[in-house]
């Protein structure tokens, strides 16, 4: 267990990414997930992304504002029969219902050391492309859900170089099957 300063931001995380399992390292398995929110313009509202390490699927969620129980809430809507062996998070505030969101999923949650975005690349990554299609300083008050899902679908039905050219929903449901 490595040591931790616990002034470091308003969170005090139970785990941090590198203290992640092997099974999470390795990406061997589905329902190990990052997360994050990404913003609009101010007062413009945001979303919460959630990247499968494994298969690279994402769910997307709108959010009015940073309020902790109602992006809680948003997380466990979008995770909702799902797999879910943990979440990877940022340091945000907007995390802070996190030993809610393990109780009410069954999961573990880990945090992001402070400023190493890279710890959740996939998440990053992600991001970079769903700004394609909601570039910085976006109105979310003006996306209804099925905006997003159309964005979702989109992103998730786009072939990827590391998944051997087969699509994030290929890979999730060929192995959520492989589950049953």
């Amino acid at each position: 267990m490595q040591t931790r300063n616990a002034n470091y931001n308003s969170i005090q995380p139970d785990r941090i990414i590198p203290e992640w399992t092997d099974e999470i390292r390795s990406r061997i398995r589905l329902g190990d997930w990052e997360g994050d929110t990404l913003y609009g313009g101010i007062g413009k509202g945001l979303i919460v992304t959630l990247v499968d390490r494994r298969s690279r699927y994402l769910k997307i969620g709108l959010l009015e504002n940073r309020v902790a129980e109602k992006t809680r809430l948003v997380i466990e809507n979008l995770l909702n029969g799902l797999p879910v062996n943990s979440i990877s998070l940022d340091n945000g505030s907007e995390f802070s219902e996190f030993h809610k969101l393990e109780e009410n999923l069954n999961t573990m949650v880990y945090f992001a050391e402070p400023h190493k975005p890279w710890q959740r690349g996939t998440n990053e990554n992600t991001n970079d492309i769903i700004r394609f299609f909601f570039p910085k300083g976006f109105d979310f008050r003006k996306v209804t859900d099925e905006d997003i899902s159309i964005v979702e679908d989109l992103i998730n039905d786009r072939p990827r170089k590391c998944l051997n050219w087969k699509t994030p929903r290929e890979v999730f449901l060929q192995k959520s099957v492989a589950l049953d």
